[in-house]
């Protein structure tokens, strides 16, 4: 935390919006589980400020996403992960990438657990080492679907190409965020 807010405060005396925007992220990841509230103001001020300059980087929109996942902000995480995969598209960074497509199955596992596991199944296959947290997105999607199927729809998954990963994920992505506006559920 020390070196989180150190930043922030360098990025403040300097006055560079992106560093602050970023600086801000990386404390409220900090306080995230301690001070739930203080991180979702230091998250909605990052993203204030970076529709204020008109830049967002994938990296910030792929940290605001977990942070907004930590959150329990289902609606957040989808639409950040959304926006993280289109900014992350073009660089063909597959390590962030695979983290965006596990937080998004954790924001999916327990209203849309074939999609999660899906999603689940395709990140598994290009990160070399599954996030701990990707352990509990598992087990929600096992619980729900049974240990059988949830299997066979992560090895669906695996067996995706990188492009069809990224589109099935923005695909369930906008159909969850869909659902979530229209007030209905899967």
């Amino acid at each position: 935390m020390p070196l989180a807010r150190d930043a922030l405060t360098l990025a403040r005396q300097i006055g560079d919006p992106a560093l602050i925007a970023s600086g801000l992220l990386a404390v409220g990841t900090t306080v995230v589980e301690t001070d739930p509230e203080q991180a979702r103001a230091y998250l909605r001020e990052s993203l204030e400020l970076s529709t204020a300059i008109g830049y967002q980087g994938a990296f910030d929109l792929v940290w605001a996403a977990g942070i907004a996942f930590l959150l329990n902000d289902r609606t957040a995480t989808l639409e950040l992960g959304r926006r993280a995969i289109r900014a992350l598209q073009p660089g063909g960074d597959r390590l962030l990438m695979g983290f965006v497509l596990y937080t998004i199955a954790g924001a999916l596992a327990a209203t849309q657990p074939e999609a999660a596991a899906m999603i689940q199944g395709a990140s598994e296959a290009y990160v070399a080492e599954s996030p701990t947290i990707a352990r509990l997105f598992s087990l929600i999607v096992t619980e729900a679907l049974g240990e059988e199927r949830a299997r066979e729809l992560r090895a669906r998954g695996a067996d995706m190409d990188w492009d069809q990963a990224v589109a099935y994920t923005l695909t369930q992505t906008t159909q969850a965020l869909n659902e979530l506006q229209s007030g209905t559920q899967p």
